[in-house]
């Protein structure tokens, strides 16, 4: 179910608004809102879940066994990816 609601801006802000619906193709401005809407709640869910790593690691540091093997494991991988010329 969609919702309609009013809102004000100004003048910079409805330009851009109208600049990103027509850089992403969108068939109108309340798409354009519903799809920053949309990428701000999945960035926040992001960001509550590094915050949650974070603490975590905070809580229960890496021991220094833990880290060795971490950095062989990188080590090896890195060894078998292909060079890649930039």
């Amino acid at each position: 179910m969609l919702h309609r609601i009013g809102i004000s801006i100004n003048e910079v802000d409805f330009k851009e608004l109208k600049a990103l619906q027509k850089r992403f193709k969108l068939s109108s401005r309340s798409e354009v809102i519903r799809e920053l809407v949309q990428r701000f709640r999945e960035q926040e869910k992001k960001q509550q879940m590094i915050n949650q790593l974070i603490e975590s690691y905070r809580r229960h540091p890496e021991t220094p066994e833990e880290i060795k093997e971490n950095e062989e494991f990188l080590k090896a991988t890195l060894k078998d990816l292909p060079d890649e010329n930039w």
